[in-house]
């Protein structure tokens, strides 16, 4: 991955979990995270990759679940953007299913 400063993988972070989904749907996660998690998300919603925020969890995860700022906000209104209550841990399950299309359950019911 080419780069020297921290934050430089972000591009390649989305890349990386497409080859590893192999065709198959696939979602990024945001449990608190720094200002490079903006990058992070941004990269995920460019690819066209499902971007489920867990609110309540601080920093960027809370700036965005806000729309604190002009840069969470953008990622917020992302039709692909799902934030979830960390208060509803039921709820993430729910949201990461729903942009999976069920896929996650189908797999663990089939093993």
């Amino acid at each position: 991955m080419p780069g020297d400063e921290w934050g430089d993988e972000a591009p390649w972070i989305g890349h990386v979990a497409a080859a590893l989904a192999g065709g198959q749907p696939s979602v990024t996660v945001l449990i608190n995270g720094g200002q490079i998690a903006y990058s992070d998300a941004e990269h995920s919603i460019e690819q066209g990759r499902p971007l489920v925020i867990l609110g309540g969890t601080g920093r960027t995860a809370d700036a965005i679940a806000a729309a604190a700022d002009p840069r969470a906000a953008e990622i917020a209104a992302s039709e692909l953007t799902t934030v979830v209550p960390v208060a509803e841990p039921g709820e993430m399950d729910k949201a990461v299913d729903a942009v999976l299309g069920g896929a996650v359950h189908r797999e663990v019911n089939h093993r």
